[in-house]
């Protein structure tokens, strides 16, 4: 299972997503981040695959651990991954658009739901707008589009 990172950049009424460019999820708008390296840990590579992506800095004081996210792909398994999601509130710079992700600020009481991922209408609204944290694991149907199966349990 692929260890992955997300970060939504937000502020009272927007949330930072990318339009995805190239590789997986090519046209998605999803929460900006990406894989860890080999010895980074998941705050480490956010605050990289971040600033790589959209030239936007984060201190790693300004990021939160809001959720744990593990998707499964039954037909793909190599698209498997479990990702560490942060918030953060605060940043340095204006995001650019960089060769995978085109920045875009969506309002977060009307989020983009229908060009995201599937998965995003059973976690998104729970996490950005009523501010639950949790863990998670999503399926996915055979046809890698659809889920088929959800299971959210927050956190004390």
């Amino acid at each position: 299972m692929r260890e992955v990172t997300l970060l939504f950049l937000r502020n009272e009424h927007f949330v930072l997503l990318g339009n995805k460019k190239i590789g997986f999820g090519t046209g998605k708008w999803v929460a900006v981040g990406g894989h860890l390296e080999p010895t980074e840990t998941p705050t480490q590579a956010i605050i990289r695959e971040f600033f790589e992506e959209t030239s936007v800095v984060i201190a790693q004081e300004d990021l939160q651990k809001v959720a744990e996210v593990q998707f499964i792909f039954a037909a793909q398994p190599s698209f498997n991954m479990h990702a560490t999601i942060f918030e953060a509130w605060k940043w340095q710079g204006d995001p650019s658009e960089s060769a995978e992700i085109e920045p875009v600020w969506a309002e977060v009481h009307h989020l983009p739901l229908e060009r995201m991922w599937d998965d995003a209408q059973y976690w998104v609204p729970q996490l950005l707008l009523e501010r639950q944290r949790f863990n998670a694991t999503i399926e996915y149907q055979d046809d890698n589009t659809t889920v088929k199966n959800v299971n959210l349990e927050q956190w004390d």
